[in-house]
């Protein structure tokens, strides 16, 4: 299986939230920053090895790749209402 090791612009992004010196080396797991479908920032921690970081936000660029255009902006549209005018529209 093929890991890219150098991410496509707007991707997101990987590394490690410990304050080691050589990151490369300690223990501590991997976290990666992505913006999901709704444009808001998600970041997700506990990746063993930067090859499973860097699988899983490819899976995630992927999965907003082959998200359908219309379904993107309402998915857009609800993230971006408030929670009293998503009651309001709900009813």
């Amino acid at each position: 299986m093929y890991v890219a090791t150098r991410l496509i612009r707007g991707t997101g992004s990987c590394f490690k939230t410990c304050g080691c010196r050589l990151q490369s080396g300690c223990a501590h797991p991997y976290a990666i920053r992505f913006r999901d479908g709704t444009g808001r920032q998600r970041e997700e921690l506990g990746y063993p090895t930067q090859d499973d970081a860097l699988d899983r936000l490819t899976q995630v660029y992927n999965e907003k790749r082959s998200t359908p255009v219309q379904q993107a902006e309402m998915k857009r549209t609800l993230g971006k209402q408030r929670f009293g005018e998503l009651i309001s529209s709900w009813r």
